[in-house]
């Protein structure tokens, strides 16, 4: 593991949420503080086994000067997955990429924020 893991949360409850919890769970460049949600689809206090928070008041509690987010927002579709990124950058918080160890990226890719990429 690495010496100082980077604080982040992963905003959405969806099923890509529990895939992208899955694999940076297993990075040990990472450390998933909370899962974030807006208020219409929160449930309970934990979602895959992580501490879960409205989205509502979430600066509050993990300051974005501190913390970073990965906004996954819903897979099938891009439009809302940017609402979601937009509401996150209206608070303030920068994103995170993942871009797994098994993942073959071209040194010349540019990246913008907020993206993922799987191993393969």
């Amino acid at each position: 593991m690495t010496s100082n893991p980077e604080p982040i949360l992963l905003y959405g409850t969806c099923n890509w949420a529990r895939l992208l919890l899955g694999e940076l769970g297993a990075d040990p460049h990472y450390h998933i503080v909370g899962v974030v949600c807006d208020p219409e689809y929160y449930r309970d206090a934990h979602f895959c086994g992580y501490p879960q928070y409205v989205f509502t008041d979430v600066e509050k509690i993990f300051p974005p000067d501190h913390f970073r987010m990965l906004v996954c927002g819903i897979y099938a579709s891009p439009r809302e997955r940017s609402a979601y990124y937009l509401r996150a950058k209206q608070k303030n918080y920068s994103c995170v990429n993942f871009i797994s160890r098994n993942a073959n990226v071209s040194p010349s890719a540019r990246l913008g924020e907020n993206n993922f990429i799987f191993g393969g």
